[in-house]
């Protein structure tokens, strides 16, 4: 489920997952996905490939992904 946008953040997108909200930040040449709580790994997993999938998609070329976890 998408989130309410936050009115003085731009190029932030929230979307509720499970009752977890998970942020895509969008950078300069660069989307850092952030999931603020906890989720099963197989539910995050499937979030980063479809992150990867429409990213690929919309450049027609491979996309890296790094992995950072805290």
């Amino acid at each position: 489920m998408k989130m309410p946008e936050i009115v003085d953040e731009h190029r932030v997108h929230r979307v509720c997952v499970e009752g977890v909200t998970v942020r895509y930040v969008e950078g300069r040449g660069d989307i850092k996905l952030t999931v603020e709580g906890v989720l099963p790994s197989q539910t995050v997993e499937t979030i980063r490939l479809d992150l990867l999938a429409k990213l690929q998609a919309v450049e027609n070329a491979p996309i890296d992904c790094i992995r950072v976890t805290v």
